[in-house]
Parts: C-alpha cells; structure tokens; sequence
C-alpha cells in the first residue's frame, strides 16, 4: 500500500499542495514563536547572571548595609562579601540621553561583572567607566567627559517650585564589555567611586540612608552552597533573605519574561487559529481527492484491499504529507527568526542578541508532532468514507 498511496501522492501533487502550504504557514508560526521565546530567555537569563558576578549567594532585604556585609564576612567559607548599591540617572552626549545605573565597583573582582575593555576603572571623585556600546550611541569617547543628571525635590532653603535639576560632567577613564545588563537597564551600568556614588544618592535627598540593594556573596572553593546559604542565614537574621545566585537569576528572568510569555501566548494562538484553518483545507482536500479516486478505491476492493487497508492508505498520505510540510514549516519558523535576530543585531547594535538561534528538542518536536497531528485528525473523516466505496462502484 505504500508504492500505492506515493503513487496517488505524485498524481495529486496540485490539490494537496494547498493543504502543505496551510500546514506550513502554521507550523513556521508555532516554530518562530518557540524560537523566539527560547532566544529572549536565554538572553534574559545571561543578562541577569551576568549582574551577579560569579557571586554563589545573594542576600536581599530592606534595610541592607555595610553592617550585613561585614557580618556575613565573618562567616566561614565566605571569600568576598560586596554591598551592592546603585542609583539611577540619566546620562548625556552628544548624540543623546539615556537612563542608567550607577554603582561603585567590588573590591573582588569574582563579584565586579563588569569587565573593562581599555583604559582604567575610575580610582578618584569626578572619574567614570561606562559600557562601550554606551559611548557609541551616545557618541562619547575615553577621556572625554559625560553628563549625568538627575531631578530632585526642592530642599527647603531652595525656593524652587518645580524639580530641581541637578547635572555634573564626569571624565571618562574607562570602558566596559559590551554590558548584557543593559537588557535591565536601558543604558547600562556606569561605575564611579564609592564617594562619588554616595554624594548622587544624598545631593537627591540628603536624609536619604545608603542602602544596598543587595549583597553578593562569594564562597571559597569547596565550599557547600547548600551549607553556606544557612550559615550566613543565620548569621543575617531572620530580616534578610540569603539565596543561591541561580535562584534569583531564575527570578529575574521570570519577572523580566513576565510580559513576553503574554506576547508569546497570543502569537501562539494565531497559530493556533493557523493550523484551525490549516485543518479545514486539509478536510476539504482529502474529501475531494477520495471523491475522484472512488473508481481506484472501488478498484481496489474487487481485487481484495480490505476496509482497514484502505483507511490506512488515506491516513498514510495524510502522515507523510503533515510531517513534510510541517518539516518545511519548521525550517521556515527558524529561518525567520534567524533573519530577524540577524537584522535586529546589526540595527539594535546597543542590545547584545545572540547572532544565532538555538534549536532545542521542543522547537524541533512540538512543530512536527502538532503539524502532523493536525493533519491526521483533519484527513480522518475522509479517510472512514473511503472505507464506504463499494466495488459495485467500479
């Protein structure tokens, strides 16, 4: 029945490429959206990594200090404790304005995931290091200076009515790795000295405490996360949180995602109104072609094909066709995101997509299997009316 239903197959190549190119369509839908899902997690996840260093633990908190670092140093099998406190501003150059984060660099460099890429980190008040791709949008240069600015309330000597605005020029000392946070940030983050950060936080509101928005912690070799994340839980206090770095990157990513798994479901369910419509050609196609084959059917009945041979044979050509056009559907999905990634890297040079998709199990199975079953379901009717053709009707 094989060399039958490919031979059928090749005379009805007009009428079931219709059904392929419905098939196709939905499945490059569901693989695109899939690809794209897979490629915005990853980056997200990077990104979130990247912001913690090579820290193993981060403790988090309201009223996080220089205090819980020192504590937590204190601890055994702690090498390198850094209170994480950052401010945001915007930033200024010539071609442009862009929000940013501003923090001090870590005294270990396990816990700094900035990486400096020419010149030197800012070592004195009024110097600054600034992400790489952030100096070429904003078209600023080493040695050059940078503006950042930021609007406050009046205090009450000012008799001001509006926001204040506060602006100062930094000298460029350094430049940083193309920065992945700036997915977190719009503009990256900027380092200056730990004076310089804190006069920003206080000239914005001089009551203010300086606090950390985190502490990073990292371990000595050997030493047990699972271990070390209740030493230093008990050591904090019940006020504060002490995870793995893994568990709050995992958290970012799944706060950052939060509005794509949205957009990702309604993608998904244009495919599925996609393959809905998909299913209709199909039915409507096999409904016809089992309508011209009914003298071949009826044929094939006089010359002993049983019932179940030929609703096997319907079912078969209905298989080879959704898993072909389905494969198609799954190299056109790829290929599509692929030519997007391809544009958006070369146009959004300031965020860093990866400059190739990454094909995983799911992306390949779900398209095929969902394509194929789509169109088995879809070929089924007209698959039990061939088992109704009578060899009188031959």
């Amino acid at each position: 029945m094989l060399r039958l239903t490919l031979a059928q197959m090749r005379r009805s190549v007009g009428r079931l490429t219709s059904a392929a190119i419905a098939i196709v369509i939905g499945t490059a839908f569901v693989a695109a959206t899939l690809v794209a899902g897979t490629v915005m997690t990853s980056t997200t996840y990077e990104a979130a990594t990247r912001s913690l260093g090579d820290a193993d633990l981060v403790i988090t908190g309201e009223r996080l200090d220089e205090t819980t670092a020192t504590v937590t140093r204190a601890v055994p099998g702690v090498e390198a404790v850094h209170a994480q406190v950052q401010h945001w501003l915007q930033v200024q150059g010539p071609a442009g304005r862009l929000y940013a984060t501003l923090r001090s660099p870590a005294d270990h460099p396990r816990l700094e995931a900035e990486v400096l890429v020419e010149g030197a980190m800012p070592a004195r008040d009024g110097e600054v290091a600034l992400p790489q791709r952030l100096a070429q949008t904003l078209g600023l240069e080493l040695g050059g200076q940078v503006t950042l600015i930021q609007e406050r309330l009046p205090r009450d000597d000012e008799e001001a009515l509006e926001p204040v605005r506060d602006e100062r020029s930094l000298v460029i000392t350094g430049l940083l790795d193309a920065d992945a946070s700036s997915l977190i940030g719009e503009g990256g983050t900027l380092l200056v000295t730990e004076p310089e950060l804190e006069r920003w936080i206080l000239d914005q509101d001089e009551d203010a405490l300086v606090r950390a928005g985190r502490v990073l912690v990292a371990l000595t070799d050997g030493t047990s996360r699972t271990s070390a994340r209740e030493s230093v839980q008990a050591a904090v206090g019940a006020g504060y949180t002490v995870r793995t770095a893994d568990d709050v990157a995992d958290e970012m990513t799944a706060s950052l995602m939060g509005g794509t798994h949205v957009l990702t479901a309604v993608v998904l369910a244009f495919a599925g109104v996609a393959l809905l419509v998909a299913g209709l050609v199909i039915t409507n196609t096999f409904q016809v072609l089992v309508a011209q084959r009914t003298r071949t059917l009826a044929l094939l009945r006089c010359v002993g094909a049983s019932r179940g041979q030929l609703r096997r044979s319907v079912v078969l050509e209905a298989a080879i066709l959704g898993l072909t056009a389905s494969a198609a559907g799954l190299v056109l999905g790829v290929g599509v995101v692929q030519a997007a990634l391809t544009v958006l890297g070369r146009t959004f040079d300031s965020v860093p997509l990866p400059s190739t998709v990454t094909v995983t199990v799911g992306v390949v199975v779900v398209p095929l299997v969902v394509g194929t079953l789509v169109t088995l379901l879809a070929a089924w009717t007209p698959a039990r009316a061939a088992t109704r053709v009578a060899p009188l009707a031959a």
